[in-house]
């Protein structure tokens, strides 16, 4: 990500709303941040993931949101629509509707899954994780669409647990909704990759 939009005060979500369309932007800290277009591979693991759960989830309370949308993530001390911390997550999902706006989130999703990509990586597993776990997430998985790692990040009390870190394959089921699962075998691999064997870690 390059920083955009230099000034001198924190930018706020109506601030926020005023900049350009392009490029895509996020919100931290009340600092604007370009995001580099994505990846066939990350568009990829995008679609299958909120597929995946936009199936399971028909008829629910739940709600899956892909990005580009908007995500306010409000301190105690903000009002409405003077929030510092926009983001954009790959794949959330809210279950309280109360939070829904028109164009965007107000307040912490359920689930969040960002596909990392070497750009963006630090980004997703530092400061966007300090942001989810503030706001309230309770679950927040990192997905590495070329080494298929998986970091899932699970709320215990007041802030997340260690990470447990997984290979992508096979299904893995979510704590914070009841019955749903992603199934990472659906999620297409990098041109020539291979699962790893026993002789890989000797």
């Amino acid at each position: 990500m390059a920083r955009v939009y230099p000034t001198a005060a924190a930018l706020t979500y109506r601030d926020y709303l005023a900049l350009p369309a392009s490029p895509r932007l996020e919100l931290i800290d009340g600092l604007a941040l370009a995001m580099a277009g994505p990846g066939r591979l990350h568009q990829a693991a995008v679609l299958s993931v909120a597929a995946q759960l936009y199936n399971q989830l028909l008829g629910k309370a739940c709600r899956p949101y892909v990005a580009p949308f908007d995500v306010r993530l409000p301190k105690a001390s903000e009002v409405e629509g003077e929030e510092r911390n926009v983001l954009q997550p790959d794949v959330c999902v809210v279950c309280d509707r109360s939070k829904e706006r028109e164009r965007s989130l107000l307040g912490a999703p359920d689930f969040v899954l960002e596909v990392t990509s070497p750009s963006t990586s630090s980004r997703d597993h530092i400061g966007k994780r300090r942001l989810y776990e503030a706001a309230g997430v309770r679950e927040y998985w990192l997905f590495d669409p070329d080494t298929r790692l998986l970091h899932l990040y699970r709320r215990e009390g007041a802030g997340f647990g260690r990470p447990e870190v997984l290979l992508g394959i096979g299904v893995h089921a979510l704590v914070s909704l009841e019955g749903v699962q992603i199934d990472f075998d659906l999620v297409e691999k990098p041109d020539g990759w291979r699962e790893p064997t026993l002789d890989d870690v000797e």
